[in-house]
């Protein structure tokens, strides 16, 4: 199904995109949006160690959908962690680009992502305090920093921000709490936010994707959601969850959202039935 959302002349600026994995949440919204025709500016922390080869096969993506205009995306090096980082990102973009419609806060990090490898998620163990600030500062102090750069910009053109924040802000998970904190305190600035920047002529939303196939070891052991986010999908017919999450964040930055603002939107295929004690139960009870 192609997209009827034109955004031809419109940049976007996407951040936390995977330059291995074209099939990844953000990677699909990118391709999304250069369906429609936007000017792309992605932001990836592998780009400060790696060469821009590695995102050739999104790139390349991108710039076989984008149709005849041939737009080819900017890519940015960027450790979003960083406030410095956070600033230049935006910078960047409108010096290459012109203008800033449209910014997409899509990073999301996990439990782990520490030098020492991965840590239990349990508040006495050496490695939290580590765990939680990395994770705190990629999954919610980044999207306050890119917002407030970003802001001047979007007052121009009257754009938006859609934040990427996570069914784990409604449901918690027990295996990556951090990131349950910063993905409600996420939804909690995006309602917050969403009063003060109207009056400027700015919307911003949230969207919480379920467990998709690409990160379900966020929430319990990737076999069982997988099983049981699978069985979901089939009974409500629906296909590529990565895709649906994307040409969601394609309607909320469009002009035909124009009067939704402050709306945390949540997109679970009825994943929050796979979070349920009693679905774990009878998964491992039943399980052959």
């Amino acid at each position: 199904m192609e997209t009827r959302l034109k955004y031809a002349g419109k940049v976007v600026l996407i951040t936390g995109v995977s330059v291995t994995d074209t099939t990844s949440i953000g990677a699909k919204t990118a391709i999304e949006f250069a369906k429609a025709g936007a000017l792309l500016a992605i932001a990836c922390d592998q780009l400060l160690t790696t060469t821009g080869q590695s995102l050739a096969p999104l790139a390349a993506k991108c710039l076989a959908v984008s149709g005849p205009q041939r737009l080819t995306p900017l890519l940015i090096g960027a450790d979003i962690r960083s406030e410095v980082d956070c600033f230049r990102t935006v910078e960047s973009t409108v010096r290459e680009l012109g203008r800033l419609d449209v910014l997409v806060n899509n990073t999301d990090t996990y439990w782990g992502s520490t030098p020492t490898g991965a840590a239990p998620p349990v508040i006495n163990h050496p490695d939290f305090v580590q765990n939680y600030h990395n994770v705190m500062q990629a999954n919610l102090n980044s999207f306050v920093y890119l917002t407030h750069y970003a802001l001047k910009y979007l007052m121009i053109t009257n754009g938006c921000v859609v934040n990427n924040a996570s069914i784990t802000s409604i449901v918690s998970s027990t295996v990556n709490p951090p990131d349950c904190m910063a993905k409600s305190a996420l939804n909690v600035f995006t309602r917050y936010m969403a009063g003060q920047l109207r009056a400027l002529g700015v919307r911003i939303n949230s969207i919480n994707p379920g467990g998709s196939q690409t990160n379900v070891h966020l929430y319990t052991s990737p076999d069982a959601l997988a099983n049981t986010y699978t069985h979901w999908r089939n009974v409500i017919n629906t296909s590529d969850q990565c895709q649906d999450i994307a040409r969601a964040v394609l309607y909320l930055a469009s002009g035909e959202a124009c009067q939704v603002t402050g709306l945390n939107f949540v997109a679970n295929c009825l994943c929050s039935k796979c979070f349920s004690d009693e679905l774990r139960a009878f998964y491992h009870l039943h399980r052959k």
